[in-house]
């Protein structure tokens, strides 16, 4: 699908597609002071690449963005485990 189909749905309709789309069916949405990221899986802080994994991905104004962005991810390529 693409995302402009998703701006349609709801901010708990988007999270459960993309529980769908995760492999664990776990999901992480963060919210920093710069904006919104969203995850699939569990981040495990404890490996020290994994800060450096979730502040290289997109921020973004709002978690339904966020959310979109993590679909096409899941959708269009690998996600980044955690």
């Amino acid at each position: 699908m693409t995302s402009a189909v998703y701006v349609r749905r709801s901010l708990e309709e988007l999270l459960q597609i993309l529980e769908q789309n995760s492999g664990d069916r776990h999901v992480t949405l963060f919210k920093f002071s710069t904006g919104w990221k969203a995850v699939t899986g569990t981040p495990d802080f404890g490996f020290e690449d994994t800060r450096d994994r979730i502040f290289a991905l997109p921020t973004f104004e709002t978690p339904k963005d966020a959310v979109i962005a993590a679909i096409a991810r899941t959708e269009g390529q690998k996600e980044p485990e955690f």
